[in-house]
């Protein structure tokens, strides 16, 4: 925006009556009674006075200039930025013949622009950036040929620019950004001899950008990105050699970057991310020594990083992101003493991380996840680059054992090493920086590098060549800033206290895939996180009645904002990979976000808490013995093994003891028969079922050579009958009980069901060899009958 310091006439002399009628109109049409009034700006307008000055007066942004051929005060400015300005701007503003400068940036117009605005040839500046003006762009404008400088930015503009914008000759600076304009770009501009700055980012322009861009020798800033358009960049933009800002990101630009831009010495930024540029970067760029701000990111771009980058010397921000990069980091870069971002995540680079990294003492953000790099991240350290405070380098081959000295840094805020083949344990030092606001730590060695394929041919099942193991650092949660903490996916053991207290900050919190057990803290369950996953552990006990019940304070969180850019959509998909864009997210946390609960394989018993089956995402079922109802309410709807769930109730042990009842009852029957035959003889049906029985068990074939086959019937049938009788025997007087007793002592579950008593639910050495015993002397009497 452009904006004047408020001066006054030295002459009292008024205005024509036209233009204080004018001014009149725009008031009442501008909702001048609601206007801010700032007193060392000027006195706010007053018509009920008929003697009335503006100029003499000082009215607030009123600015005159005394024209002697006619005796009166012209109105030459009006400046009323920031001023609650709302509604439309009148027809009767071309009554101010002699305005020179209207600035009505920043407030809450409306209508369409008024063709008016094109009577006003003395016109030098127009600035009404951020408004609500509709509709499209006067044609009547472009008879404005004294105006060097128009922003019609930040409102919802329409249709595309004027055909006949070329015969403005005089503007300087044209900035339409953040419309909705549409359309291709007017061959006419090419025109603009005067043009040193266009910016016309976030619109809806489309098509071939104009050759005729590269007759505008003068041309400093260059900015359109966010469009859509297409088509190679134009050899003839070669002749912009005063260019200091070339900005076409996020269009549908194909071919290669130009090597003309390698001989623009000014040039001092390049964006070029998000389109569809192939080949190679130009190996010229040693040329360009201003630059400082480098963005290529999200195309289709191959080949190496060129060394002749190390040139450099004032490269703050290098983005090469997402592209199909190849080769190795070059050791020039560790020359470039100004460079405090690098992102080349998402490429193809190998190697390793140059040792000579330890000499960027300027370096910020490091990003070089999903690439093939190996190597040790030694050259890390707060004695190496002090103001380090995002690394991220998820997915790749690292190995060697995190350093210690790493996170004794305080500035280092966001790290994560997602899936690499480290090993060890965590350092000591892991709590050392109380500014930590994202640990991501997943799967510290499961890199395809460090997998062991167990049936190479059969399947991809595999085990890790190196391990990341040891307890779960209990101070981790203490850091009063982390809001962020993963480590699922490695070896991590033992218990979390019971009287564990988490950080004032923490939301997220993944430890799934481990082998921790005990119960769950007191203090993780009553927290509504935005995700909790200890999935794929071992962790027993029930689930308080409270769980999820105690909300965040999300007015302590402390956010990390980069670029001063708010990204807070994009933290939700990147933070497992690179959390680097974050934002102010608390508004998004506390009023959008659903909390995530994933509590799947451990070994979890008792009621499930109302407020997880409410949950809309939420997974706690897997093998986890929970109680519910013979309906099966209870259980969480949302979870996707509602229907597949075998419910664990104490309900199903009447059954079950039943059952248990029946065949107590069957074998007293038989114990009386076999001591007591005599009593049971007396009664002529008894007697004759037992006969029955007798003459079927000890039935030894029929004569007949004809019947053979029935004959070997029911020697299968007898040997059947004594197999089950031996087997069940053995299960109900050998297994049940041992069962139950080993359950008291060794069980995996809080809450034990009769009807589930096995030794599926019972862990420990001594627990095992009995069951070993147990099941190999079944197996013997098995073979024995055999």
């Amino acid at each position: 925006s452009l904006y004047r310091l408020v001066k006054i006439s030295a002459d009292d002399a008024n205005i024509s009556p036209a233009e204080f009628s004018a001014l009149r109109d725009f008031y009442n049409s501008t909702g001048g009674s609601d206007w801010l009034w700032q007193a060392e700006l000027g006195v706010p307008w007053n018509f009920t006075d008929p003697s009335a000055n503006p100029c003499a007066d000082n009215w607030q942004g009123v600015i005159c200039t005394y024209n002697s051929s006619l005796a009166l005060n012209q109105v030459t400015e009006l400046l009323l930025q920031d001023s609650n300005l709302v509604g439309c701007l009148p027809d009767t503003l071309s009554d101010l013949s002699a305005l020179q400068f209207l600035i009505l940036a920043n407030n809450s117009l409306s209508c369409q622009l008024p063709t008016a605005l094109g009577h006003l040839t003395e016109l030098v500046v127009i600035d009404l950036e951020i408004n609500y003006f509709q509709g499209t762009i006067p044609t009547a404008l472009v008879s404005l040929t004294k105006l060097e400088f128009l922003d019609l930015s930040t409102n919802v503009l329409t249709y595309t620019v004027p055909e006949n914008i070329g015969n403005m000759r005089s503007l300087a600076s044209l900035f339409l950004q953040y419309n909705l304009l549409s359309g291709s770009l007017p061959s006419s501009m090419g025109n603009l001899a005067n043009l040193s700055t266009l910016v016309l980012e976030e619109n809806w322009f489309s098509q071939d950008l104009p050759a005729g861009i590269g007759n505008l020798h003068n041309l400093t800033s260059f900015e359109l990105k966010e469009n859509f358009f297409s088509g190679p960049i134009p050899e003839t933009f070669s002749a912009l050699t005063k260019l200091t800002t070339f900005d076409l990101a996020s269009n549908y630009l194909s071919g290669t970057i130009p090597p003309f831009l390698g001989t623009f010495s000014g040039l001092k930024g390049i964006g070029l991310y998000g389109n569809y540029l192939t080949g190679t970067i130009p190996n010229n760029f040693q040329n360009v020594s201003q630059l400082s701000f480098l963005e290529c990111s999200m195309n289709h771009i191959s080949g190496t990083i060129p060394a002749s980058f190390g040139a450099l010397k004032k490269l703050g921000y290098l983005f090469m992101y997402q592209n199909h990069l190849t080769g190795t980091i070059p050791e020039s870069l560790s020359q470039l003493s100004n460079l405090t971002d690098i992102l080349t995540f998402s490429n193809l680079l190998t190697g390793t991380i140059p040792r000579s990294f330890a000499q960027l003492s300027r370096l910020r953000v490091l990003m070089l996840s999903s690439n093939k790099f190996s190597g040790n991240i030694e050259m890390f350290g707060p004695g190496f680059q002090p103001h380090l405070e995002t690394l991220i380098l998820n997915n790749n081959q690292f190995t060697g054992t995190l350093p210690a000295a790493l996170f004794t840094s305080q500035s280092l805020t966001v790290f994560a090493a997602v899936s690499n083949c480290f090993h060890g344990s965590l350092p000591s030092t892991v709590c050392d920086n109380e500014n930590l606001v994202t640990l991501v730590l997943d799967g510290l060695s499961s890199a395809t590098s460090c997998r062991d394929t167990l049936f190479p041919s059969l399947s991809t099942t595999y085990v890790n060549t190196y391990t990341v193991s040891g307890p779960v650092p209990v101070c981790l949660f203490h850091l009063p800033n982390l809001s962020t903490l993963h480590l699922s996916g490695n070896g991590f053991t033992g218990k979390l206290p019971s009287d564990l207290t988490v950080g004032p900050a923490m939301y997220d919190l993944t430890l799934s895939h481990n082998q921790l057990s005990g119960h769950i803290p007191p203090n993780i369950q009553q927290r509504v996180w935005y995700k909790l996953d200890l999935s794929y552990n071992r962790f027993d006990g029930a689930l308080r009645s409270d769980f999820s019940t105690v909300k965040f304070n999300f007015s302590i969180f402390r956010f990390v904002e980069k670029f001063g850019v708010d990204y807070e959509e994009q933290y939700f998909e990147l933070i497992a990979n690179n959390p680097y864009y974050i934002g102010n997210l608390s508004y998004y946390l506390e009023q959008r976000i659903t909390p995530t609960v994933t509590l799947e394989n451990n070994r979890l018993s008792g009621r499930i808490p109302r407020t997880i089956q409410d949950l809309q995402h939420v997974s706690v079922l897997g093998t986890n013995l929970f109680t519910c109802k013979l309906d099966r309410s209870g259980l969480p709807q949302h979870d996707s093994d509602v229907h597949t769930y075998q419910c664990d109730s104490s309900a199903f042990d009447i059954p079950y003891y039943l059952w248990l009842g029946l065949c107590a009852s069957l074998v007293a029957a038989i114990v009386g028969v076999v001591y007591r035959g005599d009593y049971f003889m007396r009664n002529k049906t008894v007697a004759l079922v037992l006969q029955s029985l007798q003459e079927w068990s000890n039935f030894k074939g029929v004569s007949l050579i004809e019947h053979t086959s029935l004959y070997q019937l029911t020697l299968l049938a007898n040997w059947f009958y004594k197999f089950t009788s031996i087997c069940v025997s053995y299960i109900l007087f050998v297994l049940s009980p041992v069962y139950v007793i080993l359950s008291h002592f060794f069980g995996i579950m809080r809450y034990e069901y009769a009807w589930s008593i096995s030794g599926a639910f019972i862990s420990g050495t001594a627990p095992g060899a009995v069951q070993f015993i147990l099941w190999n002397g079944l197996v013997n009497i098995v073979l024995y009958l055999g």
